[in-house]
């Protein structure tokens, strides 16, 4: 009875080699979870650096100015024409977009005015239609190099001398007035007469 019992008892080296077993385990397990960990960090990781390119492509499209529809961003306005063009006779090559409007406004300066007969004093000045039209065109050039023409040419059209047409009418567009009676005076028993004014009309 006593022999079978001490045979049923592990030796103090198996249970050494039961020990590093577990420990080998334990430590694989920890090993494992690791590896998780780390895939999990690298995964955050790539997440983050695409959410912040997302973020800069965002930045750089709200920073973007829109002219009739083109956009052009801050950093093609600053960037300097590398394709040979003109505008009229002006060459803008090698320009960055500022420059090339500079060099246009030193060309066509406006400075177009209105008045009635010699009547300088009740003057006006007309809206810089050309800005527009060449801020317009500067923008659909820059943003679009490649496709762009090696020749453009400022023209006035019908809509732009209308609209100046309607500005000039809104400020002279004026019925004329008749002389006519506008009372009596009873002291010296005479009529008053309002007095007659021209009137304009701009068609």
């Amino acid at each position: 009875m006593l022999n079978k019992q001490n045979s049923s008892k592990k030796t103090g080296s198996e249970r050494v080699r039961e020990a590093r077993k577990r420990s080998q385990k334990r430590g694989f397990t920890a090993d494992i979870n690791m590896r998780a960990v780390a895939v999990l960090v690298a995964a955050f990781i790539i997440l983050v650096l695409i959410a912040i390119s997302g973020l800069q492509k965002v930045g750089k499209f709200l920073k973007s100015s829109k002219v009739d529809g083109t956009e052009v961003t801050t950093e093609i306005a600053d960037e300097k024409l590398k394709k040979q063009i003109t505008i009229d006779e002006i060459d803008i090559t090698g320009m960055k977009m500022s420059e090339a409007k500079a060099a246009i406004d030193k060309v066509y300066p406006w400075k177009l005015t209105l008045h009635i007969g010699d009547d300088l004093s009740d003057s006006m000045v007309l809206d810089n239609v050309l800005d527009t039209k060449v801020t317009k065109l500067l923008n659909e050039i820059y943003a679009d190099v490649d496709n762009a023409a090696s020749h453009y040419e400022i023209n006035f059209d019908d809509a732009d001398i209308d609209s100046m047409v309607e500005k000039a009418k809104e400020k002279w567009n004026i019925n004329p007035v008749n002389g006519s009676i506008s009372g009596f005076n009873k002291e010296t028993k005479s009529f008053t007469y309002a007095d007659e004014s021209d009137g304009y009309l701009i068609d």
